[in-house]
């Protein structure tokens, strides 16, 4: 699903597997709570840098899946009222599902 949204651009699959009380820890947060808000960042993270999305290690302890992964791009356009930089951005990231019901429950990323 990550692969498709933000390396291909395609948000379907995040409305079946994000959590509807979706929570985002990131320091630029989704304008909206659930998967309606994390496709719209999705969206605009895709329109505003030339990015790849690697996806890291993946865990499971009980009834929890964590994976660890990295988005880098050149900041070409508006972002989160930012004016396109021209500068390289690094985004490192954690996220939490729930393994019971497979949807995204939280993410936590930080900015280099």
């Amino acid at each position: 699903m990550f692969d498709e949204a933000f390396n291909k651009g395609n948000t379907d699959p995040i409305y079946e597997l994000i959590a509807a009380d979706y929570i985002d820890h990131s320091p630029i947060p989704a304008p909206a709570p659930g998967p309606h808000g994390f496709a719209k960042r999705t969206a605009a993270l895709r329109a505003a840098f030339v990015q790849e999305a690697e996806f890291g290690v993946f865990l499971a302890e009980g009834g929890l899946v964590a994976f660890t992964w990295t988005f880098n791009g050149v900041h070409n356009g508006p972002f989160a009222g930012i004016p396109a930089t021209g500068k390289m951005s690094l985004w490192l990231a954690s996220t939490w599902k729930d393994s019971k019901t497979g949807r995204s429950s939280s993410t936590g990323v930080i900015l280099i």
